[in-house]
């Protein structure tokens, strides 16, 4: 009998110390399941154990990379509750309610608004701090969180984009999700297909960190298919995301872009929204699809375009090339333009027989660059790559071996070429300068 009593002695005491640990006020969120992109609504409520007349919520903890706080909406009820209007900071998501009575409140509180960002992790927590009182006396309180189960796809295409960096090109933006793909993977494979021609161009394929990048404040990867200015009219960009998803090879096929649709698509945004980026950007956009169509007239045999507009004073403004400097055996003979996404300056050289070509240095500030051989002839070339449309008034300076400078921009080759009897050509490089100009003061807004 004494051990039956003592049993009975040690139920009692662990029902006590459960109860004295039960919340006398208990918060709770609702959970949710969403997509990338997703608005959704989480239900914060209140329940009473204890009779309390206030409290408040704050320190609201969630990953904020993988959620957006959008709002409280939805507390009309607790409205008719409340001594006073209900506090509720958007800014600094803090709660603050004084109710007319002392009761076991059991009512909804609010909803929280959420927006779920684009690679957004599987799962994320919405917790807070929590107070309530009865009158001066802050009372226990619990707080059960929310959990956010976001439907992740292995890999998805969130967007296309206009380059606007001073080249030409289509940028892709897509998300990963890093906890099922194994990032080291992931190659980005495209093909400049010439619909004109019926084949590739081009076939580039890009791995992470080598075309393939991520964006910070997007949390997406993205990779930019570059477009030559002759072929952007005529060519789609053929795409494929390759990976490996737990442990299996996998692929996505890319929707099939064009430059001309993106150009369309961005005209069509600025026209509806003036202030808008599309707005701000719409005159270099404009001067692009400008320049597109001449690049693709002068080395096409189609019928001269509409003669182009362009401000000839400051063209001819330009300050010369120079050149200085002499070495025995080696002169610069000409230079021109190669007309690809991003320019190219291309020196030619005349070299005498008896010079090893390998023992010159041709340098671009630190950087060395490599000589090639015009087959079959004595000259050799230099390329000066990548420069960007808002570069095109940079002046750059070749130097070979120490002893001959090499000092000239793209805007010397187009005052050079601007009053040519070839309007062809005249009217490409004036819609080139007008490209750049529009890039130029685009790039210093």
């Amino acid at each position: 009998m004494k051990k039956v009593f003592i049993l009975l002695c040690i139920v009692i005491s662990i029902l006590s110390v459960t109860a004295m640990a039960e919340a006398q006020v208990e918060f709770s969120l609702t959970s949710a399941n969403a997509n990338p992109g997703d608005e959704i609504e989480l239900v914060l409520s209140v329940n009473g154990n204890t009779a309390f007349n206030s409290i408040a919520l704050s320190n609201f903890v969630y990953d904020e990379d993988s959620l957006e706080f959008v709002a409280f909406e939805n507390y009309d009820s607790i409205k008719s509750l409340a001594a006073l209007t209900p506090f509720f900071d958007t800014e600094k998501m803090a709660i603050v309610i004084g109710f007319k009575k002392k009761a076991t409140h059991s009512v909804d509180i609010c909803t929280l608004r959420f927006k779920v960002k684009d690679g957004a992790a599987s799962s994320v927590t919405v917790s807070a701090t929590p107070l309530a009182k009865n009158s001066s006396t802050a009372l226990t309180s619990s707080f059960a969180p929310a959990t956010v189960t976001v439907n992740r796809e292995a890999v998805s295409v969130q967007g296309a984009s206009l380059v606007l960096d001073g080249s030409i090109g289509v940028k892709t933006y897509f998300a990963v999700n890093t906890e099922t793909v194994d990032i080291s993977s992931v190659t980005f494979s495209s093909e400049i297909y010439d619909t004109e021609l019926g084949e590739v161009l081009e076939t580039v394929i890009s791995t992470v960190g080598n075309g393939i990048f991520y964006d910070e404040e997007k949390s997406l990867y993205y990779t930019v298919a570059y477009v030559a200015p002759k072929d952007s009219d005529n060519t789609e960009i053929r795409s494929v995301l390759n990976y490996k998803a737990d442990g299996k090879n996998a692929s996505l096929d890319i929707p099939t872009v064009t430059v001309p649709s993106y150009i369309e698509d961005f005209k069509k945004l600025a026209k509806e929204n003036p202030t808008s980026e599309y707005g701000k950007g719409i005159q270099l956009v404009e001067a692009l699809d400008s320049y597109t169509k001449y690049a693709d007239n002068f080395f096409s045999n189609d019928e001269g375009l509409e003669s182009v507009t362009a401000d000839i004073e400051a063209i001819n403004a330009t300050p010369d090339p120079v050149t200085s400097g002499k070495i025995t055996g080696v002169e610069l003979y000409a230079t021109s333009l190669i007309l690809e996404d991003k320019t190219t300056i291309r020196h030619y050289f005349k070299v005498s027989s008896g010079v090893n070509i390998n023992s010159l240095a041709f340098k671009l500030g630190d950087k060395s660059l490599a000589p090639q051989r015009k087959q079959g002839t004595d000259y050799i070339y230099v390329d000066i790559p990548n420069i960007l449309a808002h570069d095109m008034d940079k002046t750059f300076d070749l130097v070979v071996c120490d002893s001959i400078t090499v000092s000239y921009s793209v805007l010397n080759y187009v005052k050079l070429a601007v009053g040519s009897s070839d309007t062809k050509i005249a009217n490409l490089v004036k819609a080139l300068y007008n490209y750049h100009s529009e890039a130029k003061a685009y790039f210093e807004k």
